[in-house]
């Protein structure tokens, strides 16, 4: 397993910028920051309930949520502490196993009886498995002494759900999360928790990491914490002083939706490690066109005003047809290629196409270099950009106001 991520380092270091960038587009650590910019106070609370919530439901719903807790604290000069009760809120559900806010109302009550910070420090001194473990146990200590008596054993179960046993084999992903959020220094962590080094923190390993992994090596891997111990070696190895970066990139894959439980669903073809994958499912690309008056207008436009001063023609034949292929210097004599493809709304099936024609090129011009392989359109799909960047296919955005297109990525 080592060998193959030590042969991607490369590709995971390259992706890890683009995948750090469009993160909060989709984890709760959207609404921590937006806690932390404008109440600060209680934070580390505020971002260990963030992430004890961060699981089997819609980020963006869960996101909604928090951030009416966070409006209505803000207006209240009031901290994440001071909210006991999420019918002060008039939230009416805030998770879908906590409908009644029973759950939240038990956390709040145990979190105003700890001091997370100096507990965690006073942890440290064994390791950061020992704040994950030692945190669990307090928590379910105050539980157990001061809270469940008088519970039914159906809410001690919802608790259970919530707030994982110290004792457990599980991935703790959750708190390994909130471990990354909080003390890791580069943006967008928050790195507020200096006593702990990055180079200490464990990977937060879920089951669509633990997928990706196990496709790209050949091996089962299932979340678990010997696994979590085992891959945060590989990633050390990778990079000591910050292992957990290699989250991002990773968990992008996952949430993108792009490696999926089921092979024939997934996008294999837009996948940014499709070619170190072991199980890729490589798909044949055949995209049925209707070309209409506003699709020639714009391929004639990028054509004739191309930005790279090239001799380009349009629909060439290479086992379907290129919409623009450009050359440089000449058609006659190129050392270099653009391939570009016009559509009216960049989608996935846009990126997977043009993907395709590069292939082909390669294969049809083996001694001439692929310079640029892009997407001309006037619209674009939801994390189109974002995909298109870690395929490295520019997008290009028509402009009605100057009659040309705008390099957007």
């Amino acid at each position: 397993m080592d060998k193959v991520f030590l042969d991607i380092k490369h590709v995971l270091d390259k992706l890890y910028p683009i995948a750090s960038h469009y993160y909060l587009s989709s984890s709760m650590l959207k609404v921590v920051r937006e806690y932390y910019a404008r109440i600060s106070i209680d934070i580390e609370y505020f971002t260990l309930l963030s992430a004890i919530y961060d699981f089997q439901m819609p980020v963006s719903r869960l996101i909604r949520n928090f951030n009416t807790l966070v409006e209505y604290m803000d207006k209240r000069n009031m901290s994440i502490l001071d909210i006991s009760n999420l019918n002060m809120v008039g939230l009416k559900r805030i998770h879908r196993f906590d409908p009644d806010g029973t759950i939240y109302r038990i956390i709040l009550t145990i979190f105003n009886q700890m001091n997370l910070e100096k507990t965690a420090r006073n942890l440290h001194a064994n390791g950061v498995e020992e704040i994950i473990r030692g945190l669990l146990s307090e928590i379910h200590l105050i539980f157990n002494e001061k809270i469940s008596k008088n519970l039914g054993k159906n809410i001690v179960r919802r608790f259970k759900n919530f707030i994982p046993s110290p004792k457990s084999k599980s991935s703790f992903k959750r708190l390994c999360l909130f471990l990354r959020w909080i003390v890791r220094r580069e943006y967008p962590d928050l790195g507020l928790w200096r006593f702990v080094d990055p180079s200490e923190l464990y990977i937060p390993l879920d089951i669509g990491i633990a997928r990706i992994i196990s496709r790209m090596t050949g091996m089962g891997i299932r979340p678990s914490w010997s696994n979590v111990i085992k891959l945060t070696e590989i990633f050390k190895k990778l990079d000591p002083r910050d292992p957990t970066k290699y989250d991002f990139p990773l968990s992008r894959i996952t949430i993108l939706g792009i490696c999926k439980s089921k092979y024939e669903e997934s996008d294999c073809n837009i996948c940014p490690l499709r070619n170190h994958c072991r199980k890729r499912l490589t798909k044949k690309i055949y995209i049925e066109e209707e070309k209409t008056s506003e699709h020639d207008y714009l391929k004639r436009i990028f054509k004739d005003k191309n930005p790279w001063n090239a001799e380009c023609i349009s629909e060439h034949a290479v086992n379907g047809r290129i919409d623009i292929i450009c050359f440089k210097p000449s058609i006659n004599n190129p050392t270099e290629i653009y391939l570009v493809e016009i559509k009216i709304t960049a989608n996935r099936d846009a990126l997977k196409q043009i993907l395709y024609y590069k292939n082909l090129c390669a294969k049809r011009y083996p001694q001439t270099k692929i310079k640029t392989i892009a997407i001309a359109t006037k619209n674009i799909d939801k994390n189109i950009k974002e995909l298109s960047q870690y395929n490295e296919i520019n997008i290009w955005m028509w402009n009605e106001n100057i009659q040309n297109f705008i390099k957007i990525t």
